[in-house]
């Protein structure tokens, strides 16, 4: 059951967080391209996250001095990473440079900087060759999970993988990162909430 479990969130959260970004954004202000609220990554930074049954711990494991993040997750307290990721915040927004040490065709967005509710932005990247296209929506709601009742950001993508229909809803809650996450794929649903945050130093 566990590795039922770890299989569809290892390979699918890269996906769902992808999403390319627009054109004008280089010309938004520094105030409102500041994304760093909304996924901290001082090194220590830890989100504990229940996943059903199961518990998963993301650590930010090391920052490089471009403000690279090497973010690692490990699952039910087992010391071996299930998965490893490369997060940078920039003018464009909080961008993924890598995941298990691959890098995407292009940098992606997991959130585009200055994005209001109801605006869209376009994916369409490659990962291993496999292509990733479909469109985000922002939007806002307040969601309680373990850790705590959160005013977030959301985004909503409605993806196409591999010929299938995928759908990622993200909640981002200012000063703790990712609060939850819901995945459907062919109809298999994964939830993840946050549990308990620990800011880094």
């Amino acid at each position: 059951m566990m590795t039922q479990c770890l299989r569809p969130v290892a390979a699918l959260a890269v996906l769902a967080f992808a999403a390319t970004l627009l054109a004008d954004d280089a010309n938004k202000s520094k105030a409102e391209t500041k994304t760093d609220d909304y996924y901290p990554t001082a090194i220590g930074t830890t989100w504990h996250y229940k996943i059903g049954e199961k518990k998963a711990t993301a650590k930010v494991a090391d920052v490089t001095k471009e403000g690279v993040a090497k973010i690692e997750t490990t699952v039910d307290g087992n010391s071996s990473p299930v998965a490893t990721e490369e997060i940078a915040h920039t003018p464009q927004g909080i961008e993924r440079l890598s995941y298990m040490g691959e890098k995407s065709k292009t940098p992606v967005l997991i959130w585009k900087a200055g994005a209001k509710k109801g605006d869209t932005w376009k994916v369409d990247t490659e990962l291993n060759g496999a292509p990733i296209k479909g469109t985000f929506t922002a939007g806002e709601e307040k969601v309680k999970v373990p850790a705590g009742e959160f005013e977030c950001v959301t985004a909503t993508g409605e993806f196409e993988l591999l010929g299938k229909n995928a759908k990622f809803v993200y909640w981002f809650a200012k000063d703790k990162g990712v609060v939850k996450l819901q995945m459907t794929v062919e109809g298999q649903d994964i939830l993840l909430e946050l549990d308990k945050f620990e800011p880094g130093k």
